[in-house]
């Protein structure tokens, strides 16, 4: 069965200035993905982004609708998975632009459909809306539970965690491919320690709206604390109980909770969604980099020099 998205957002500009932000190559670079897009039917195209669990960082793409300022659709492709967007305006009150975003498809609720959930939501509020007018949008209305499809990429990330991890050959777990780099085990460890961290501050937000959420330095903590020679088995399995009890917990609190906002030392002012938003973006950074650094040594072992 075919699962569908679809997001609607009202921006205070008009519709040939959204238009603008969906079609100028250097404008959609700023809110969604380096590209080589062109206004043209039948263009071939591909967004690249950071690679993550589920995105291997390139999208396929192909315009296969477009008639300015009102509609453009194109296919997506992420691997084999062959989706479709479609990108609709219209005019709005005093002015402004109601944007009606489609992205039909998708085979089941996976790891894909899961992400694109939680990045067209955070693109549209946020990214897409500094680039039309400087600030953000308050909500972006959709026919999927964010909250509850946020919480649940959350705790897959925890199964994702620690497949990867337990895949790594002891061999590789130490290795350095260049002395200024961490190994697979001090990003394993980082990640986990960010976990704590995360942790708290996702119940601060959530019991204590208006704290002020105090920075710490991962580089250090890495060298003071001997990520190098710490034993990874129970620090895997903390991180899978973290998320376990903070999900729960989570699924707990009133929704109004998730408007809550407190004060990032490093990143400014943070609701309990956006934040742990960027918390399991953080995450999927680092397994990115992990699963990179494991290619790379791979590649280096079988021709070997390591």
């Amino acid at each position: 069965m075919k699962r569908d998205l679809r997001f609607e957002a009202v921006y205070p500009s008009p519709p040939e200035r959204v238009w603008r932000a969906l079609t100028n190559r250097e404008e959609l670079a700023q809110w969604l993905m380096s590209n080589d897009f062109e206004a043209k039917l039948g263009h071939t195209f591909q967004f690249r982004g950071q690679a993550r669990p589920g995105f291997n960082g390139t999208v396929q793409c192909e315009v296969l609708e477009i008639e300015a300022p009102r509609r453009l659709v194109y296919r997506w492709v992420i691997e084999n998975v062959n989706t479709m967007v479609r990108f609709s305006l219209e005019p709005a009150a005093q002015g402004g632009t109601r944007l009606i975003l489609e992205h039909t498809g998708f085979e089941s609720a996976g790891v894909l459909m899961i992400s694109a959930v939680l990045a067209w939501n955070r693109r549209l509020r946020e990214a897409l809306s500094a680039v039309i007018s400087g600030t953000s949008l308050s909500t972006v209305e959709s026919n999927v539970d964010i909250v509850s499809t946020l919480i649940e990429r959350y705790e897959r990330g925890a199964t994702a965690f620690l497949d990867l991890i337990r895949r790594i050959s002891p061999a590789l777990l130490d290795a350095l491919p260049a002395a200024d780099e961490w190994s697979a085990r001090q990003t394993a460890i980082h990640i986990v320690d960010a976990e704590i961290v995360g942790a708290m501050r996702v119940r601060m937000i959530a019991a204590q709206p208006g704290s002020t959420l105090p920075a710490y330095a991962g580089d250090t903590w890495a060298r003071e604390l001997q990520y190098a020679k710490q034993p990874l088995e129970a620090s895997l399995e903390l991180f899978q109980n973290l998320r376990r009890t903070t999900a729960a917990m989570l699924r707990h609190i009133p929704l109004c909770a998730w408007g809550n906002r407190a004060e990032h030392e490093e990143s400014g002012e943070v609701t309990l969604q956006s934040y742990l938003d960027s918390h399991c973006e953080h995450a999927d950074m680092h397994m990115a980099e992990i699963e990179s650094l494991l290619n790379r040594l791979t590649n280096v072992q079988a021709a070997g020099t390591l």
